[in-house]
């Protein structure tokens, strides 16, 4: 998951206003640094993470809900890019094929396509996609599902910059290494 301050950037380009002390509460509480919830809470209790959301909806209104949703949005979308980046890393011709759509991305930034020809290298890639809908699927009040709808559409507009952005964090190359070097010794180990 990224670090806090990567939360309120992101916010700050999405246009989320919300104080930074109330981004920090928000953070705080999602990730259980408050003795009121377990950490991330809402993997798997999303009845009491929808009941958070009106609560804070109700307190700080509906910028710290976009807020909330978005910290949610981006610890599943990093652990989704985590998941695709480590899975059938031993495998060759995976792997040629992700070096070819990094390579396939790279020529596109450095030469953009007329904007007819760009419809996939503009689109989210996957785990966003998947994120978005994971999100959706956990929302419950008609409130705050048309809060996620106005924010996921904020979310799809900004997808070639969180597309970067995400791949590029610390934590999540840490991440895929160690998945890479335990999916590698858990190779090992059944061998022998």
């Amino acid at each position: 998951m990224p670090k806090w301050g990567i939360h309120r950037e992101v916010a700050q380009i999405l246009n989320i206003k919300l104080p930074e002390y109330l981004m920090r509460e928000i953070d705080s509480e999602i990730d259980g640094f408050k003795k009121r919830f377990t950490h991330d809470f809402w993997r798997s209790d999303v009845e009491t993470f929808n009941m958070y959301l009106n609560e804070v909806r109700m307190r700080y209104g509906e910028e710290a809900v976009k807020y909330a949703l978005l910290h949610v949005f981006l610890d599943l979308a990093t652990d989704f890019i985590v998941r695709e980046e480590s899975k059938d890393e031993g495998d060759p011709t995976i792997r040629g094929l992700k070096n070819f759509v990094k390579i396939v991305k790279e020529v596109a930034k450095r030469y953009p396509l007329p904007p007819s020809m760009n419809i996939e290298i503009n689109s989210c890639d996957e785990y966003i996609n998947e994120a978005l809908e994971r999100v959706s699927l956990m929302l419950s009040d008609k409130h705050i599902k048309h809060i996620w709808e106005e924010l996921s559409n904020e979310i799809k507009r900004s997808c070639r910059f969180l597309n970067s952005l995400l791949y590029e964090l610390d934590e999540v190359k840490k991440r895929i290494t160690n998945a890479m070097w335990f999916s590698l010794l858990s190779k090992c180990v059944s061998k022998t």
